[in-house]
């Protein structure tokens, strides 16, 4: 509870996703709470939606979509 005692780094070298993240990809229909990896960071889906190919949705940059896990 005291935020000011660590910092995050981000994924260790090596470290595993969880093993529920499936690889995000451009097409998939995503619903609330669904696991993704992208550039090797877990992240939750907290708005459902669909990735078409083109829009640029990808978890690092949308933000709406997405929150790491």
């Amino acid at each position: 509870d005291v935020p000011g005692l660590w910092l995050d780094l981000g994924p260790a070298e090596g470290s595993t996703p969880a093993p529920d993240a499936q690889a995000w990809a451009k097409g998939v229909a995503y619903s609330v709470g669904q696991l993704v990896t992208y550039g090797g960071i877990t992240y939750r889906c907290i708005l459902p939606h669909t990735a078409w190919p083109g829009t640029g949705w990808t978890p690092d940059v949308s933000a709406s979509l997405w929150v790491s896990a």
